[in-house]
Parts: C-alpha cells; sequence; structure tokens
C-alpha cells in the first residue's frame, strides 16, 4: 500500500483530517478495533501483535511495523 493512502485510512480512523508520519496517534479503544479490522481487511497475512499497535506513538512508528507493505 501506498504510504500517502495509508495515512489517509489511518486519519479517518483516528478522525483527523490529516496525518503525517511526525504526528501523534492516540486510539481509544473503538478506534483501535477499526485499525485491528483495517489491518485485516488489507494486510491479509501480516501479523502485527496488539502490543506492538498499541505502543506506537506516531504515524511513523505505526509505518515502521509495517515494513515493505507501505511504500
Amino acid at each position: 500500500m501506498e504510504k500517502k493512502k495509508f495515512l489517509s485510512n489511518l486519519s479517518k480512523i483516528n478522525k483527523k483530517k490529516n496525518l503525517s508520519e511526525k504526528d501523534r496517534i492516540e486510539f481509544d479503544s473503538l478506534n483501535f478495533l477499526e485499525l485491528v479490522e483495517f489491518n485485516d481487511i488489507n494486510f491479509n497475512g501480516l501479523s502485527i501483535s496488539i502490543n506492538k499497535l498499541r505502543k506506537c506513538k506516531t504515524a511513523g512508528e505505526l509505518i515502521k511495523l509495517y515494513g515493505n507493505q507501505i511504500k
């Protein structure tokens, strides 16, 4: 997935207008479930632990978890 598209989807999940890699992200329980569902739909077969997802403080940290899945 392209980084721009990922950030656009992430901003929708976080209910923010635009996100850059440097922006802080915070997930409440509903947003977190939306992120998990987004991952299941768009990154089939990619396994990222919930604990690693929760530790991410910025969009850039989250992108790094996806490795080469986000370009």
